[in-house]
């Protein structure tokens, strides 16, 4: 009976350590979440690091594309900002297109094979 009763035990506390385990991993995805919201609302870096595992690469991909697009955007705007102040006459080309500029196609690249592997 006592051997009985130790092997509940020791099965308790495994099923209590893979518990706390998820929810240390659950705990490291929303705060990948949370810095990968906050740096594109921002404009701000990307978390650095690999992606942990449980966040939706699809959704990540996507996270980073929209980023990149929001921070050509705005050179962009800062760039049209820059020359209306100056009466049209601003040093430099003007930045280059949104979709053609290396970075957003690149993270569209990858958005698209994330959708199609997933």
């Amino acid at each position: 009976m006592a051997r009985i009763q130790q092997a509940l035990d020791e099965i308790a506390v495994q099923a209590a350590a893979r518990a706390a385990a998820q929810t240390a991993r659950q705990d490291t995805v929303d705060s990948y979440r949370s810095r990968q919201q906050h740096a594109a609302a921002t404009s701000g870096p990307a978390p650095t690091g690999g992606r942990p595992k449980g966040v939706d690469p699809v959704a990540a991909a996507k996270a980073r594309w929209e980023k990149e697009r929001t921070r050509q955007q705005t050179r962009i705007d800062d760039w049209h900002t820059r020359r209306a102040a100056t009466g049209g006459k601003q040093d430099g080309p003007a930045p280059t297109p949104v979709d053609q500029y290396c970075r957003v196609a690149a993270a569209n690249l990858l958005r698209l094979h994330t959708l199609t592997t997933a």
